[in-house]
């Protein structure tokens, strides 16, 4: 996660960012987990209280795509 001073949030997975903005509210009791499928292991990671939306950077793809060619 990085989060810059003017309150932007972005999400880094691999050389792609994210742009992460708030999402709506929970009405009923929700869980974050994480799945191992190779092991057959799943670990609650806790609550969620806020929903947030995360979208691909397009200005981030679009470089990646560039640096290819």
């Amino acid at each position: 996660m990085l989060v810059y001073k003017s309150g932007a949030v972005k999400l880094r997975l691999g050389d792609i960012l994210y742009d992460v903005s708030a999402g709506s509210n929970c009405i009923f009791a929700e869980d974050v987990v994480t799945i191992n499928t190779a092991e057959k292991q799943c670990c609650v990671l806790g609550a969620l209280r806020k929903r947030a939306v995360v979208n691909p950077d397009i200005n981030c793809l679009v470089n990646s795509v560039i640096d290819l060619g």
